[in-house]
């Protein structure tokens, strides 16, 4: 189901600079690198770092601003 929506957001995921996924899940993680390109998606998470490129918590992210055009969240538990 997730992979049919992130289908439906091609437009916007293709021409994003980045794409951000927080708490990153394996199918997920390889569609969007698929579509955006490795060097434009970083996975991150707080405590999961199987799939994550950095481990950070959500309310303090360090990037630096307008540098990611879209996050994907799907599943985060506080």
């Amino acid at each position: 189901m997730l992979a049919h929506v992130l289908r439906g957001l091609r437009p916007f995921v293709e021409t994003a600079s980045c794409v951000l996924e927080y708490s990153p899940q394996r199918q997920i993680r390889g569609l969007l690198q698929a579509m955006v390109g490795a060097e434009r998606y970083v996975g991150i998470d707080l405590m999961d770092l199987r799939f994550a490129d950095v481990q950070v918590d959500a309310c303090h992210l360090p990037f630096a601003d307008n540098s990611i055009d879209l996050i994907v969240q799907f599943h985060v538990l506080e």
